[in-house]
């Protein structure tokens, strides 16, 4: 594993990964006649780096920008990649949705998480539609190498997972995320948890797991991001189970706050992330139980 200017990494031959922007983590393929992208930087500042970066790894166009989902935080700055996009079918539609700007509360979540900066520094034009999108499994071909773009449910309905065969490598976008909390966009966190499994028995040893957020990791975050999920379904299970309004779910915030390191966030926008997840979980738990036993069978 080779470091450059300790922030980017090469995690093997062509394989490149760069944890240390603010917000997302992003990745690089790269192939004799160009680069395969793996999610965009959340800013701009660090977006202009990123392709410097890129073009000095390989004079040649970037191919395509692949987005492990559609969080704000991976979609504005895409246009700035100038390539075709490959998301998955849900990230499409919700793209779509942008035809003439992205919403300003987007933008402001963003300035606001970073504590500094404003919304002028990000464009706010129509977003830019992908190339390709997929509902299940996909793999590129480019030269010698093969790119495995899974479907799988993580925070959001629309994640994707990254596998390079040859390399043993996984990106994971935030189905996994290092040392920093796991933050709900739905209401799916079984589905989620579903995912977290296969991970933990993935046919192939891994030689380096890069996550959504955080640093290069193992299965052990696997494990930790488990239990932070699992600890919050048991909470508002019995929460739901004496009756407690809906309303009372904050009291729980504290708690999911000390289970992981709060970095440099802003702890107000960080409480109401982890106020968001919670009701995510109560709203999937109630849908869960008013249905009919045929349906959950």
């Amino acid at each position: 594993m080779h470091k450059f200017d300790n922030k980017m990494e090469e995690l093997a031959s062509g394989v490149f990964a760069e944890t240390t922007y603010s917000g997302v983590n992003v990745g690089a393929v790269v192939t004799s006649t160009g680069v395969i992208a793996i999610d965009a930087p959340s800013y701009p500042a660090d977006t202009r780096d990123w392709l410097m970066r890129l073009h000095h790894l390989s004079p040649y166009p970037i191919h395509y920008l692949i987005l492990t989902d559609y969080h704000g935080d991976r979609i504005l700055n895409t246009r700035r990649f100038n390539t075709r996009l490959i998301t998955h079918q849900l990230t499409a539609a919700r793209l779509a949705q942008y035809e003439k700007r992205f919403p300003s509360a987007l933008i402001e979540s963003l300035v606001t998480r970073k504590g500094s900066g404003n919304s002028r520094e990000f464009s706010n034009g129509p977003a830019e539609r992908p190339f390709l999108s997929i509902s299940h499994d996909l793999t590129i071909y480019k030269n010698n190498k093969s790119i495995q773009i899974i479907a799988a449910p993580g925070p959001t309905s629309a994640n994707l997972l990254i596998y390079l065969p040859e390399s043993h490598i996984l990106f994971t976008g935030d189905i996994l995320v290092a040392n920093t909390h796991p933050l709900l966009q739905e209401p799916v966190s079984q589905k989620w948890l579903e995912t977290l499994n296969q991970l933990e028995n993935w046919p192939h040893p891994l030689k380096a797991i890069v996550p959504g957020r955080g640093p290069i990791c193992g299965p052990q975050t696997i494990t930790q991001v488990k239990t932070y999920l699992t600890e919050m379904r048991a909470c508002i299970k019995a929460h739901i189970a004496e009756d407690k309004p809906q309303a009372q779910i904050a009291a729980y915030i504290p708690k999911f706050l000390d289970m992981f390191p709060t970095h440099n966030l802003p702890l107000s926008w960080l409480q109401q992330q982890i106020r968001q997840s919670l009701e995510h979980v109560y709203t999937e738990v109630k849908l869960t139980q008013e249905q009919p036993e045929s349906a959950v069978a």
